[in-house]
C-alpha cells in the first residue's frame, strides 16, 4: 500500500503561525510492503484444513516533508503462522514459529489476517458478464490517536471469463462524519471514492490479483477554536495472491 497524503491548516493569523511552525502545510508519504505466502494442506475427515502463513517482509516507512520519520520492521517479519479453516471457512490461529500464542496475540494476528484473506462476498445466484454485485466493507481509519470505521460500498462487475479466470472492475465509494472526537470536541466530515480491478481464480475460489487507486478527503474543525484542518490523501493498493499446498 502506498498512500500519498497532503494536510493543511486554516484558522486565526495565531493559530497559522502555530502550524507553520509545527510543519503546515504538511505532505506525508507512507508505504507499508508485505510479502506474505499462504499455503494449505490437505483436508481432514471433519473437511477443515491446516493454513500457514509465511511473512517474508513486513515493513513500513513513512516521510514526512521529504524527511523520512519511520521505518519500521514488524516483528511478524520472517516469521510463520499456524491456524487452520473448519467447514464453515472459519480461520482459528494455534502458534507462530512454534510458539503458542495467547488471547491477546492471538486477537492481534486475527484481525491482520482476516484483512489479508478476506473474500469477496459473491450472491448466492450465478452471475453473468455485465452484472453486478455490492459488498459494503468496514475500513478502519486513524484519526486523532482512535481508529474510525467507515462503511465502504464496493461494486463489482463482471467483464469476461477466461479459462478458470473471472475478471471484475470495481467501483469504491464511502461517506463519513464524526461529530465530536476526543477531549477538544471536533467535528470530521469526508468521503472515499476510487477504483480497480480484481482476477478471480475459479478453481482456487480466492481473488489471485487486486489493484486499487482511491481518494479520500476530510475536513476537520475545533469547534471552540474554529480552526480547519483539510486532508487530501491518495491510495494505491496492490495485492498478487498464489495458491500453494503446504509441505
Amino acid at each position: 500500500m502506498d498512500m500519498n497524503m497532503t494536510l493543511n491548516m486554516f484558522g486565526t493569523p495565531q493559530e497559522m503561525a502555530k502550524a507553520k511552525a509545527q510543519g503546515f502545510p504538511m505532505t506525508m508519504n507512507m508505504v507499508n510492503n508485505v510479502d506474505c505466502t499462504i499455503a494449505t494442506g490437505q483436508k481432514a475427515a471433519d473437511e477443515s484444513f491446516p493454513t500457514q502463513f509465511n511473512y517474508n517482509n513486513l515493513t513500513t516507512s513513512v516521510t514526512v516533508n521529504g524527511k523520512e520519520v519511520q521505518h519500521v520492521t514488524n516483528p511478524l517479519a520472517k516469521q510463520k503462522i499456524y491456524g487452520k479453516y473448519d467447514k464453515a471457512g472459519t480461520l482459528s490461529l494455534d502458534s507462530i514459529s512454534g510458539k503458542t500464542l495467547d488471547d491477546q496475540s492471538k486477537a492481534m494476528l486475527m484481525n491482520m489476517l482476516q484483512q489479508l484473506v478476506s473474500k469477496v462476498k459473491f450472491p448466492q445466484k450465478p452471475i453473468k458478464v455485465g452484472e453486478t454485485f455490492d459488498q459494503v466493507v468496514p475500513v478502519s481509519l486513524p484519526v486523532n490517536q482512535m481508529q474510525m470505521q467507515i462503511n465502504m460500498k464496493m461494486t463489482y462487475k463482471l467483464t469476461k471469463i477466461e479459462g478458470d479466470q473471472a475478471f471484475f472492475d470495481i467501483v469504491e465509494a464511502g461517506l463519513f462524519q464524526a461529530p465530536d472526537i476526543g477531549k477538544e470536541h471536533m467535528n470530521m466530515t469526508g468521503n472515499l471514492s476510487g477504483s480497480g480491478s480484481m482476477i478471480f481464480g475459479i478453481n482456487e475460489n480466492y481473488p489471485l490479483s487486486y489493484k486499487t487507486g482511491m481518494q479520500m478527503t476530510y475536513n476537520i474543525r475545533r469547534n471552540q477554536k474554529q480552526i480547519v484542518m483539510k486532508a487530501l490523501a491518495k491510495i494505491n493498493v496492490a495485492q498478487q495472491t498464489q495458491v500453494t499446498m503446504a509441505d
